[in-house]
């Protein structure tokens, strides 16, 4: 965990929600685990969805500054590479040779609806993969399009992972968690996928809208911060993390 400018970014903390029962239509077997090491030796854990045959996609913080890509699933492993990403939407867009893997299909995040029910599918750490139902909280404008504010836990780990509607479509990226409750988890949409992949220059690098210090969140995290404060100081935390 690592403290930026008043907020704790990390891989994030889920509340205690047991597995969803209903979730079979959530395709498992396009989600993977993925492994970034750097030059240094040191390694960051996510998830990622398969979006293509031999194309993945995943976070940028879970990437940034990695020297070595692997992604693997079922006991199987990959080289992988960054073939793009844009680090202030938190989206990279990966390649490895899967050999064909089952390609996530998208949903518009414009089209959800608040209280509509979702899963959050992807791979703690330590553990197979994970896949916790819940719904959606709140839809927040930002870049043209819904950041996705969910109840659907995610852990350590997830980062990269699948939002899924309730019929397997693809809605959103898990990104990162606010402190604060249990309404707190947030994933970015699927229409900045396009819009990845159309960009010419790769920006993978910089730093994600959410981890921004504190004076330049946009507007909706600020208020949210400010809402996570107050909670704070009637004796819960308040923090932002990645997962």
């Amino acid at each position: 965990m690592r403290a930026c400018c008043g907020l704790v970014l990390a891989a994030g903390l889920s509340a205690s929600s047991p597995a969803a029962s209903d979730s079979d239509a959530v395709p498992a077997d396009s989600v993977f685990v993925v492994e970034a090491r750097s030059t240094g030796g040191a390694a960051r854990r996510g998830s990622a969805v398969a979006i293509g045959r031999d194309m993945l996609l995943t976070n940028c913080h879970v990437t940034r500054g990695a020297s070595q890509i692997i992604v693997a699933r079922d006991g199987y492993t990959w080289p992988a590479a960054v073939r793009t990403g844009n680090g202030e939407l938190d989206l990279c867009i990966l390649t490895a040779p899967l050999g064909g893997a089952r390609a996530a299909r998208f949903r518009d995040a414009a089209s959800l609806g608040v209280g509509e029910q979702v899963y959050a599918a992807g791979y703690p750490i330590g553990q197979e993969i994970s896949i916790r139902s819940g719904s959606v909280r709140a839809l927040h404008r930002h870049e043209n399009s819904n950041v996705i504010q969910v109840s659907a836990p995610f852990d350590f780990g997830a980062s990269g992972g699948g939002l899924f509607d309730r019929y397997g479509n693809l809605v959103g990226v898990l990104t990162f968690k606010m402190l604060g409750g249990d309404d707190y988890y947030f994933a970015v949409p699927t229409e900045w996928i396009s819009r990845v992949l159309a960009e010419a220059a790769r920006k993978d690098e910089a730093l994600a809208f959410w981890e921004r210090p504190p004076a330049t969140l946009p507007t909706f995290l600020s208020k949210i911060a400010a809402d996570s404060a107050g909670r704070r100081s009637a004796g819960a935390s308040a923090s932002t993390q990645g997962r």
